[in-house]
């Protein structure tokens, strides 16, 4: 997975934040993004698609970036002051169409 790595601290972070996701899921999830084996190795070893590990790896992934990374590398963070509500609706409009776009190209993982 193309630049997508975590560290086992980051991953530890996040996978504390789905504790709905299965032992198994979690562990499809580490080889991938901590271990670094491909999704057609990972499926293989656990018996399923690798279209079902990239999912599971995308929604860990898509948690790591909500509420883990925060701002992505390479972006900036800025505090603006604005004169209307109306500017205001428009510059959240702007970021989570950014980031929305930023999640679809960092999740073509298959």
């Amino acid at each position: 997975m193309k630049d997508r790595n975590l560290t086992a601290a980051q991953f530890k972070k996040t996978s504390a934040l789905l504790p709905r996701m299965t032992g198994k899921n979690i562990a499809l999830a580490r080889r991938v993004l901590v271990d670094g084996d491909t999704f057609r190795a990972v499926a293989t070893d656990a018996g399923c698609h690798p279209s079902n590990v990239s999912k599971v790896v995308r929604k860990f992934y898509n948690v790591y970036l909500d509420h883990i990374l925060g701002c992505p590398e390479d972006w900036y963070q800025v505090s603006v002051c604005l004169p209307t509500k109306k500017a205001a609706a428009e510059v959240r409009k702007f970021e989570r169409e950014a980031l929305r776009e930023f999640k679809r190209s960092s999740s073509g993982l298959i």
